[in-house]
């Protein structure tokens, strides 16, 4: 078999959900590879999947835009659309990431208050 792949794919066992387009419904998957440039899953029945979709893996804190490449019964091969490094920042390090920018502000107006006084 001819590896066409841009890059290896290393194995996993992880469960993802397909969220539609449109993000009016969702469906469980079990993602069995998966590399930045994209991933195979198990789908638990016959199903239609949409040509373009977000992968979620919350174990991985992630959500990737796909386009299905290929299908072979319950198997669904999987292209990303967009890159990795594009893809959204947790919530959490988010929140933390405004928590630090808040309290390095106040520090900086408490030591400007100190060398005025």
């Amino acid at each position: 078999m001819i590896e066409r792949r841009k890059e290896p794919r290393w194995p996993a066992l992880m469960g993802g959900r397909i969220v539609h387009p449109h993000r009016d419904w969702t469906t469980s998957c079990i993602v069995r590879n998966l590399s930045p440039s994209g991933a195979r899953i198990d789908l638990t029945r016959d199903m239609l999947v949409p040509e373009e979709f977000s992968l979620r893996i919350p174990w991985k804190k992630l959500e990737l835009r796909m386009r299905a490449r290929w299908r072979d019964g319950h198997q669904v091969g999987l292209e990303a659309t967009v890159a990795t490094s594009t893809c959204p920042i947790d919530l959490e390090i988010v929140r933390r990431m405004r928590d630090v920018e808040l309290g390095s502000r106040a520090l900086k107006r408490r030591l400007a208050d100190m060398s005025e006084a």
